[in-house]
């Protein structure tokens, strides 16, 4: 079990409260994954309110990001949980329970947040997401995110 990570530009939500604009899910039947960290930076010079939720189910992604063995650390092996990270959606995944952290950005390009977790990290158990939605009903604007992953 090795650290892993992968990135992706999401596209701007709608301006609703709780709009997923990013999401690491773990597909997996049994496998669980520890994040580390999440970092995110603004593409666009507008104001924007992104908070970290947990989610139950995984939308209808319409842009997907697959980390492969050059996404690996040791560059060894793909992550075994065939974990995705999902950037655009047609149907919003289901949030679960209250946000984890929440967060103001200026209106500066490239202004942004990194959330780190002590190890091991933040679980996200099997068929589960950690996402980057907003907390307030404004547009979650495009931004770059990555995560970094144990498992």
């Amino acid at each position: 079990m090795g650290f892993n990570s992968v990135g992706g530009r999401s596209a701007a939500t709608a301006a609703t409260d709780e709009s997923v604009g990013c999401t690491l899910w773990n597909p997996h039947a049994s496998s669980r994954v520890w994040v580390t960290e999440v970092s995110i930076a603004k593409t666009v010079a507008t104001v924007d309110n992104p908070a970290l939720q947990r989610t139950s189910t995984r939308g209808t992604q319409t842009v997907t990001v697959t980390p492969d063995i050059d996404n690996s650390y040791e560059r060894d092996i793909s992550s075994p949980s065939g974990i995705v990270l999902d950037v655009t959606y047609s149907a919003q995944p289901t949030l679960q329970g209250p946000h984890l952290s929440v967060w103001n950005l200026p209106a500066a390009v490239a202004s942004g947040r990194v959330w780190r977790f002590d190890p091991p990290g933040l679980c996200i158990p099997f068929g589960t997401g950690l996402a980057v939605c907003t907390h307030v009903a404004v547009v979650l604007q495009p931004q770059d995110a990555t995560y970094v992953w144990l498992g």
